[in-house]
């Protein structure tokens, strides 16, 4: 069921289904809480699952574009949370999303277990650590930018070499999926405006502090993420693991949600094991 919540300082579009403990998805960069349209079903059986449209994207109407950076969002987000009376037993995320829950695993919700599928933990390699965000920024603050971008983006076929370029597989339904996101200004201007304000450091530097259990998913044919940002990862948290699948992209819990499914209840049941 979707549901329009106000929470300041936004008006959240929230996907919620089923009973029991709560599982909160949250989805990276450009994308929305459909990315786990495939996951979600498959879950609610047994707990109660919350996906979130990120601030701008998607469904959610961004009330201010200065909250868009990585600390702003996880601290909005824990607000959200209070106004639907929800805390989390895991906290799942993909891409930008895995570094906004071991946030959150850092402050609000302290321990709560982390499984992030293709963490972006790291910061752009060479001169696209200075150049991109700085080309973010001057395009978000660009009035028309965010309709030029979309028009450009306007073919379908634009979009399917778009995803062909995260690695592994593309369904048709992915490629419509994403079509329909870039295709609206206002959900590429929030993007643009949280690429601008995205600053990794602060979580990396926190990382050996973070002790929630926690397990990095990578699909090994991620070309948006490089693998070894995981391992990396993984080595600085000191209750982590890694499982790899080898013939997964980046969006590998788009490309095959009963598998992802099936790593989200198994982690959950350990937990609730120990």
């Amino acid at each position: 069921m979707a549901n329009l919540i106000a929470s300041p300082p936004h008006r959240w579009r929230v996907l919620d289904e089923g009973a029991g403990p709560c599982i909160l998805l949250l989805h990276g960069a450009g994308a929305s809480a459909e990315s786990w349209a495939g996951v979600m079903p498959l879950l609610a059986s047994d707990f109660r699952i919350l996906a979130i449209d990120l601030p701008g994207q998607g469904e959610t109407r961004l009330a201010t574009r200065m909250r868009s950076g990585l600390n702003m969002m996880a601290e909005d987000i824990s607000t959200l949370m209070t106004t639907l009376d929800a805390h989390p037993s895991y906290l799942v995320g993909h891409s930008a999303g895995a570094a906004i829950a071991l946030r959150m695993a850092e402050t609000t919700f302290q321990n709560t277990p982390v499984i992030g599928f293709n963490a972006a933990l790291a910061e752009f390699p060479g001169l696209a650590a200075v150049l991109f965000p700085a080309l973010a920024n001057l395009l978000a603050l660009s009035p028309g930018a965010g309709d030029l971008i979309a028009l450009a983006a306007s073919k379908r076929s634009s979009t399917e070499r778009l995803l062909k370029t995260t690695g592994g597989p593309i369904t048709e339904e992915m490629v419509t999926r994403y079509h329909r996101l870039i295709t609206k200004p206002a959900h590429v201007k929030a993007t643009l405006a949280m690429m601008a304000q995205w600053r990794i450091q602060p979580i990396r530097r926190a990382l050996p502090n973070i002790t929630a259990r926690t397990r990095l998913v990578v699909g090994m044919e991620d070309t948006t993420v490089p693998p070894q940002t995981s391992r990396d990862a993984a080595k600085m948290l000191p209750n982590a693991d890694m499982l790899e699948r080898s013939d997964l992209g980046h969006l590998a819990h788009e490309q095959d949600p009963v598998w992802a499914a099936k790593v989200i209840q198994t982690f959950a049941g350990n937990q609730a094991a120990d």
